[in-house]
């Protein structure tokens, strides 16, 4: 299945997932309006995972599906709420003072945020947390290799809820 751009249903349901540093339970994303082929959406996307989990309830099991926002999910919310190109307005950058054209293209944007992740990462001592600000640049550059090639990035389907 093709990777598909969040619509805004979608990215109301990757901000609750964000939110939550386990995850939500299937009965609280249904809770909260959103539907099961939705969810199923995200997971075939790549931007969320689902897992079961077995839970005690008085004297009985019950398994309880469960999803997580995955790196791709971060990534896709990220570039919904960058305000530069959803308002198409210049604006300062906070983190380094310059002004970010509105006309920034998505390849732009994430060769950008690839070069802050760098930047960020030099700013800590060799470890796991400028590995992962490494590795976070990585990903931002294939984003931006794949934007500018327009190309659609296959995500195998790695679970169902």
């Amino acid at each position: 299945m093709q990777q598909r751009s969040p619509n805004p249903r979608h990215r109301r349901a990757l901000e609750l997932l964000a939110a939550s540093r386990d995850g939500c339970t299937e009965a609280t994303m249904v809770a909260h309006g959103f539907t099961i082929e939705m969810m199923v959406d995200l997971v075939c996307d790549g931007l969320a995972s689902a897992h079961v989990e077995r839970v005690v309830a008085g004297n009985h099991t019950i398994e309880v599906a469960c999803a997580k926002i995955t790196d791709a999910g971060r990534m896709a919310l990220a570039l919904l709420t960058a305000p530069a190109v959803d308002r198409g307005v210049e604006e300062e950058d906070l983190a380094t003072g310059t002004v970010v054209p509105g006309s920034e293209s998505p390849s732009e944007r994430c060769r950008r945020f690839a070069q802050e992740c760098v930047e960020m990462a030099n700013t800590f001592p060799v470890g796991e947390r400028r590995t992962t600000l490494v590795e976070m640049a990585q990903v931002w550059r294939r984003l931006a290799d794949d934007y500018a090639d327009g190309t659609k990035i296959e995500r195998p389907r790695t679970a169902t809820l």
